[in-house]
């Protein structure tokens, strides 16, 4: 059994999530920049729609961006629930973090336990995330 392998990433200068194409390096695109994550860092250009050798300036980020795994699982409403999303757990009232720790992608808040393991036994409602929401995190 496979899942789909996707991230984000959230700009911490522009203050936007960008979500990613599939494929061995993953684009993320946005009406004003182009990034690609590769095997030793994050490559950034200033232009959309440059290609990933082609023509334009192509530089090393590091510390500008968050890059977010997707969990391969979704919520009640059949939204993808990434790294960095907080949760609402219907049945417990309370609201988690989306973490990946020790291997897995886990629920941090007032527990901590493997997402995985729950998704059969509860529902859960992606509210927000720790970038674009972070007055959610309050209570976690």
């Amino acid at each position: 059994m496979s899942r789909e392998i996707k991230f984000r990433a959230w700009d911490k200068i522009q203050k936007e999530m960008l979500f990613s194409s599939t494929g061995e390096y993953p684009d993320f695109r946005s009406d004003t920049q182009h990034i690609k994550i590769v095997h030793d860092g994050v490559l950034f250009a200033d232009a959309p729609d440059m290609g990933y050798y082609g023509g334009g300036d192509w530089s090393y980020l590091d510390g500008e961006f968050e890059i977010m795994e997707y969990t391969g699982l979704k919520d009640k409403n059949g939204r993808k629930i990434y790294e960095g999303d907080l949760v609402y757990v219907l049945q417990w009232k309370n609201k988690y973090k989306v973490i990946f720790d020790d291997g897995m992608f886990k629920a941090s808040g007032k527990a901590k336990f493997s997402l995985i393991t729950i998704m059969g036994e509860v529902k859960c409602e992606v509210i927000g995330n720790i970038y674009e929401t972070p007055e959610l995190i309050h209570g976690t």
